[in-house]
């Protein structure tokens, strides 16, 4: 039985085209994949490098330190109390400088401090679970938030004001 050879190559082309196509996507794909995960990475090397500590200096004592060890400065930084898991109060500051790892700021620990004891003077218990969650932006202008377990969240940023001030000269 003769076989026909025109045939054969034109076979071993044809396959040969749709493994070299496969191949190809399957690299584009990996490629793609891992400069999305390169560019999560360098977004998040700035907020990854900012943290801070709470240590309890009493029942009713909190002292709070903040790190920025990245070599830029974050900013609108905003602290919030939380008394049992819920917000109670927040305090908002400009920045914390570059290269700082271990910043703190005398207003910002009185303040907690004074919150804490006007929280536990007004319930009557004399302790309570009491957590610091900050957020931030940082250089790029995104915003992101690290809780009291070191867990670091991106938030979403802030919708543009649809009534921005105007001012009249």
């Amino acid at each position: 039985m003769p076989i026909d050879m025109g045939d054969l190559p034109g076979w071993l082309e044809a396959i040969g085209t749709v493994g070299a196509f496969a191949v190809t996507t399957r690299l584009l794909w990996l490629e793609l994949r891992r400069r999305r995960e390169a560019l999560a990475e360098q977004i998040r090397e700035q907020a990854s490098k900012v943290s801070f500590i709470q240590r309890r200096e009493g029942p009713q004592e909190m002292g709070i330190r903040f790190s920025n060890l990245s070599h830029l400065p974050v900013r609108s930084v905003t602290v919030h109390i939380e008394i049992n898991g819920i917000c109670r109060e927040s305090i908002s500051f400009n920045s914390i400088p570059p290269d700082r790892g271990d910043y703190g700021s005398p207003e910002l620990t009185q303040w907690v401090n004074g919150h804490a004891r006007r929280v536990f003077e007004s319930t009557g218990i004399p302790e309570m679970k009491m957590g610091v969650v900050i957020d931030f932006t940082d250089a790029n202008g995104r915003r992101w938030r690290r809780d009291e377990n070191g867990y670091l969240e991106a938030l979403p940023s802030d919708p543009p004001d649809p009534f921005p001030e105007v001012v009249v000269k």
